[in-house]
């Protein structure tokens, strides 16, 4: 194998002041935060105001209570930290933050104010657990857990096998298999967007020989088994969901470099001598930034690979020696006539 490229650009996310709600996929590349609002009695206190603000890029949400003091922010950016606000006439306002939030993940709060002009204020949140809009077995990896996976070949089947359901098939190009299924059964998505081998061109079940997308690129990793969501189709065997990374409020910069070649493994192996050699290079770049402050923002990732291995194609061997040849000549000649 002589040169391989693998280029993966992404220019990730138009975030408005104000969210307008997605239908069917935004599940899988969004979060949300939910809850109601209350006065110290606990009665609910419609009209309230409750804007989410995504601390990294500025980007807010802004949600009105409704009659029974409950709201509902969707379609949020993965990651955090968050920080909530809430506003009401009469009332002292209170804040709170949440650390983190993931692709499906619904965090519920309860937010308890205090009356405006009280010599002791008094006003609280309360975070309750959050729930996870999808059912069934899942394994969902953040940019931080993907860093510390170790991952020789940095591909995306072996954050995949992080999931206790999934193997990987080691004759079939590391083929993914969830919960047995073959992985033509599987569904793979980029942002949201199918991204499988639908013509069957490639032995591994996935675009390329290699993984798809350059691991530095990847914000969230998650591999879903099974699950019973109207929402979700189009596999039997198991959803594995991308979110590639967005760019935030401030520009960062990456550079890397990656080599191994057969110096660095042993020569034998269980009573088996290893022959050939082989040269592995990766190289990655990464630039993150905004565009437009707390609106449009941008993540671009390049990834060269290039790889030198021994040809496992040698020439064909007949399994016979040149006496034989030479005898079954003399035959064919002496006793059927004809010349070889």
């Amino acid at each position: 194998m002589k040169l391989k490229y693998l280029l993966a650009a992404s220019i990730v996310s138009l975030a408005a002041t104000t969210t307008i709600a997605t239908p069917a996929v935004a599940q899988e590349t969004t979060s949300s935060v939910r809850g109601d609002v209350v006065d110290q009695n606990g009665n609910a206190i419609p009209g309230a105001t409750v804007t989410v603000t995504h601390v990294p890029s500025g980007t807010t949400s802004t949600q009105t209570t409704d009659a029974n003091g409950g709201f509902n922010a969707p379609g949020l950016r993965l990651g955090g930290p968050f920080t909530i606000s809430v506003t009401a006439n009469g009332y002292e306002s209170a804040q709170q933050e949440i650390g983190f939030l993931a692709a499906g993940q619904a965090q519920r709060i309860s937010v308890a104010l205090a009356d405006a002009g009280q010599t002791i204020i008094v006003s609280g949140t309360r975070q309750k657990s959050s729930i996870s809009l999808g059912t069934g077995a899942a394994t969902v990896l953040t940019a931080r857990d993907i860093a510390g996976v170790a991952n020789i070949n940095r591909d995306v089947r072996n954050l995949a096998a992080r999931d206790p359901l999934v193997t990987l098939d080691a004759t079939n190009n590391g083929a993914i298999t969830i919960a047995g299924q073959n992985n033509r059964f599987n569904r793979f998505t980029v942002d949201g967007v199918a991204f499988g081998d639908p013509f069957g061109l490639e032995s591994g079940g996935l675009v390329s020989a290699r993984g798809p997308v350059p691991l530095d690129a990847i914000g969230e990793f998650s591999v879903e088994v099974a699950p019973v969501d109207i929402q979700q189709g189009f596999f039997q065997g198991g959803a594995i969901n991308t979110q590639l990374k967005s760019g935030g409020n401030r520009f960062s910069f990456l550079g890397a470099a990656y080599y191994q070649d057969d110096s660095l493994r042993g020569s034998r192996a269980r009573e088996l001598t290893r022959t050939g050699s082989f040269e592995s290079e990766v190289y990655v770049a990464q630039v993150t930034g905004p565009i437009i402050k707390d609106k449009l923002f941008f993540a671009v990732t390049y990834e060269r690979t290039r790889d030198t291995v021994p040809s496992d194609v040698a020439p064909s061997q007949l399994g016979i020696t040149d006496a034989q040849i030479t005898e079954i000549s003399s035959i064919a000649q002496s006793v059927y006539n004809f010349d070889t």
